[in-house]
């Protein structure tokens, strides 16, 4: 009599509790107790392969996660370098415009006794210096935008990170 495969003889075995498999029927399909040791024998090795791939799978997880993790680093590391950029050039920014300002009132004051003469000159002077300003706050709003990307992209790679540390797990979960 041939031997039945593994699925043709899955009904009529008797597993539980982790005990070894009987055969319920043993008599009625002439199943011998080699045949059972065989079976038992590819249980386990199937068992044992499955442990080896699952922990393979885990450090191979654990490195790309490493590596993930490395370059959103390095990432995040950029964009704060280039935060810090945008707030030195934001300060200078605001520097410029104090040193402008003061420039004006000091002028003003200057030519205080003389400002029907030059009334005309300190007007252009405010005009411009007023133009400067302006350009130089849009420069300025335009930074804190930027500063505020970079915290968006931060705040979206923090959450890419999270969400393939929790892939991670699932899949050492899963093996």
């Amino acid at each position: 009599m041939a031997t039945p495969s593994i699925d043709e003889t899955h009904d009529q075995l008797n597993v539980s509790n982790g005990e070894s498999p009987t055969l319920t029927t043993a008599s009625a399909h002439g199943f011998t107790a080699s045949t059972l040791k065989t079976l038992d024998e590819m249980c386990q090795s199937t068992k044992d392969m499955t442990g080896n791939i699952g922990q393979r799978v885990s450090a191979l997880s654990r490195a790309g996660m490493a590596t993930f993790d490395f370059v959103l680093d390095s990432q995040a590391n950029e964009l704060d370098r280039r935060k810090m950029s945008l707030d030195v050039k934001r300060e200078s920014h605001e520097t410029e415009i104090q040193r402008l300002e003061d420039e004006l009132k000091l002028t003003q004051a200057k030519h205080a006794p003389q400002q029907a003469e030059l009334g005309e000159y300190l007007a252009l002077m405010a005009r411009q210096t007023a133009e400067k300003q302006k350009q130089l706050r849009r420069m300025i709003v335009k930074v804190d935008q930027h500063m505020a990307e970079i915290d968006m992209i931060k705040a979206g790679l923090a959450i890419n990170r999270a969400l393939v540390a929790a892939a991670s797990l699932d899949l050492e979960a899963s093996t």
